[in-house]
Order: C-alpha cells, then structure tokens, then sequence
C-alpha cells in the first residue's frame, strides 16, 4: 500500500531577479514540470497543484526547514515571517533580514554577502567564532550550512526566501510539516505533508539544465519507492532520543538522508 497519491518536488531559488532555466525554481509533480520565473509565480503554481492533485499529497522542498539546535527555530521563524520582503518581481531583503536575526542569536551565525556590498553589516566571510553548531545533524553530508547566504551553495538565501512561503502553504492547505508537526514518525491520515528534501541525493536524469534532471529524477524516486512500500522507513531515521528532541524541535530533518551518513 502505499503513502501518497501524488508526490511533488520543489527545487528553489533566491534569485533577485525573475530568471528561468538553470538556477531557478523547478517544479515537478503530478508527471508535470514547471519552471515559474519567480518565487510568487512558483507559490501560485504549487496552490495550483495542492488544490488539484490527488490525496494524500507529498511535496518536498529543497531548502532547510530548520536550524541547527539551540537557534530557536519558532522564534527564527516569526522574524523571517515579518522581516521578509520579497516582491512579485524576486527583489528581496534577504541580507538585511540575515542581520537583524544575526541579533537573535547567542553570536551572529548568518554570513555571505557580495563582495561589493562594502558597507553592509553581513560579514563577506565565515565568523571566526560560532555559538551554535554550523551545521545541523541532516547536513553532515551536504556541502553547505544554512548560515551561508551568498556563493555557491548558498542555503541561507534559499531558507529565509523559502520558509514564510511554506508557512503561508500551511496554513492555507492545513498542511503537516514532518518532522515540526508530526514527530520523526509516518505522518498517516494526513492530506497534505510537507518535508526537506535533497534533490542531489540521487543521480540527475540525463538533462542539459541540470536543475530539471534533479527535480524529475528526485520525483521518480520517491514514486517507486512509495509503490516498492519502502517510503515509510525514511520518515524514521533512528536517532538516540537526544537527537529526536533536537531535530524535532529546531533542526528538521532531509527526507532520504540515512541517519548513519548523517551522523558518521
């Protein structure tokens, strides 16, 4: 039996500008592709699919959902929520919005920002101090902390660009945020679950935008293994119950990443 009817991928961007192809946001779901050139295009897209594709629904974002443990993900979430301008046309304060949350936090950890920004309060580079674990326990084997703003890899922009448009989701589809809202658990008897996803976890379909390989690819994978009856066991990583507690209250998890490569 399977979990879900319909599984939909989601790989962001926080791009300043509308822009398709690489680098951009992808949706694949319901055997559909999509490639919205701007963030509220892409929000109307997935309103689109939550309100038409079967259910039970799975739709994964690629971007964190939470922060490492002891940043007070709430807290960090209510300021993203208010803070966050981010217009139709993708201009955005994400930098000015790192600033002010780098004051809610026990030592600024947010960091990145252009070069040319001379005057900017974000620092250009990695704190040389840090009062919070860089990355959260999920992370260990990707590339990028959710600090970092700007560069390669910059999961940071993504995350404050990303968050108040799935909280918004939420409450419009009364959606469950697995692992906040329904514990390192399957989140049975639910129409709508959301997750963290990370499309380069498995091989890109052969694809000159890369970006589109990932999504299509990271679609596919969860398709069989739901109809396999192997989907639920990723819901469940096994964790010491320490671990739960932090990924269940400030850091999420990345569904798919074996709790054994994550922690090793």
């Amino acid at each position: 039996m399977t979990l879900f009817a319909s599984h939909i991928v989601v790989d962001w961007s926080a791009a300043s500008r509308p822009v398709t192809g690489a680098n951009s946001v992808w949706i694949a779901g319901g055997k559909q592709l999509f490639n919205p050139p701007t963030r509220a295009a892409a929000l109307e897209r997935l309103r689109q699919l939550l309100r038409e594709l079967p259910k039970p629904l799975l739709c994964g974002f690629d971007f964190p959902l939470g922060f490492p443990r002891g940043s007070g993900r709430e807290r960090l979430w209510a300021a993203i929520r208010d803070l966050l301008q981010d217009e139709n046309d993708n201009r955005n304060n994400r930098f000015d919005v790192a600033v002010e949350l780098n004051t809610f936090l026990p030592s600024p950890m947010f960091w990145g920002r252009p070069w040319q920004w001379r005057g900017h309060g974000l620092s250009p580079t990695r704190p040389s101090r840090l009062c919070l674990p860089e990355k959260r326990l999920t992370d260990r084997g990707t590339p990028q902390p959710v600090w970092k703003m700007s560069g390669a890899g910059s999961a940071g922009g993504q995350a404050l660009t990303g968050i108040p448009r799935v909280l918004k989701l939420r409450e419009e589809f009364a959606a469950r945020l697995w692992p906040f809202d329904t514990g390192l658990c399957v989140p049975v008897n639910q129409a709508v679950v959301f997750a963290e996803v990370y499309p380069s976890m498995v091989p890109a379909l052969p694809d000159p935008v890369r970006d589109r390989g990932q999504v299509r690819a990271l679609a596919r994978h969860f398709e069989k293994l739901d109809r396999q009856g192997a989907l639920a066991p990723l819901f469940e990583p096994p964790l010491s119950a320490e671990q739960r507690r932090w990924v269940e209250a400030d850091e999420g998890w990345i569904l798919g990443v074996a709790a054994a490569a994550a922690l090793g």
